[in-house]
């Protein structure tokens, strides 16, 4: 006789997290036309890295490159109209960073790369709804003004990573513990909840870094340690002054000083001294 399965222990159909529709597909964390251009092997392996503050930093190895990670977090329509735009008007900017060619970025760069880091930081976050700190709201205003990063920070540096190496660091924690201003206006269990995410994402020599903070701005410590000579700012841009920015910064980051950016946002932590983290 066959078996009918009890819908109660079914799995509910996934939703887009931007759209909330069905119909999901996989999407690349990191652009699927960079994977195509990058030789794979049989024996890859990468590492993947997170922090929540209290725990610090831990790595994991997993198989395969991390160029292939795919999660089915978005349906079809989103993935291919406006999230492939996206992609399209960054591919140009992104390969010439990678490769570590000099860039004049401009103002409207600027804009799309942090659009770009945007999508991929929320993409991140949105692979464990148990992990998951951005909000509904935002995410679906990402498919509302996909061009519009709103009040995200972003911040671009230089890795010293090869072409075709790729990965990221990701940290979450509750909002009060860089915002105490604001302490008392949270329940404790908001208090206790994490609602902030700070990630670095290395491909080749570029280095993308965003933040979502519901309160506030990042760590004071963070800013002065990252300067313009470490990272430089991308979004939110200085309304005074549009200006260009000419890529790479003075220093580049080692692999140790990328796993150090997420904790260091989010919490102020003292990092190590600048040569184990940069390169000249």
């Amino acid at each position: 006789m066959k078996r009918v399965p009890n819908r109660q222990n079914l799995k509910p159909a996934g939703r887009c997290i931007f759209c909330e529709r069905g119909g999901l597909t996989k999407e690349h964390i990191f652009p699927d036309w960079l994977g195509k251009m990058v030789p794979r092997t049989a024996t890859e392996q990468h590492k993947r890295g997170a922090s929540t503050g209290d725990e610090g930093l831990t790595l994991a190895v997993r198989q395969g490159k991390a160029l292939t990670l795919k999660h089915r977090i978005v349906c079809g329509e989103c993935n291919g109209t406006w999230m492939s735009g996206i992609e399209a008007a960054t591919k140009p900017i992104l390969l010439r960073l990678m490769r570590g060619v000099h860039t004049r970025l401009t103002f409207e760069d600027q804009r799309k790369l942090t659009t770009w880091i945007m999508l991929k930081t929320m993409l991140i976050n949105g692979v464990d709804a148990a992990r998951s700190v951005i909000p509904q709201a935002v995410r679906t205003s990402m498919l509302e003004r996909p061009t519009d990063p709103g009040r995200w920070h972003a911040w671009v540096g230089r890795s010293e990573m090869s072409f075709g190496q790729c990965g990221l660091f990701s940290g979450i924690i509750p909002g009060w513990l860089y915002h105490k201003g604001t302490q008392e206006n949270l329940t404790p269990k908001d208090s206790d909840t994490p609602n902030s995410i700070a990630v670095a994402m290395f491909s080749g020599h570029f280095l993308g870094v965003a933040g979502f903070w519901p309160f506030g701005m990042p760590q004071d410590h963070f800013r002065q340690w990252a300067g313009e000579t470490v990272l430089q700012r991308i979004w939110p841009p200085n309304v005074l002054d549009l200006r260009n920015i000419e890529w790479p910064p003075e220093f580049t980051l080692s692999l140790g000083g990328m796993a150090h950016i997420p904790e260091a946002m989010l919490t102020g932590v003292s990092l190590p001294e600048r040569p184990s983290l940069l390169r000249i």
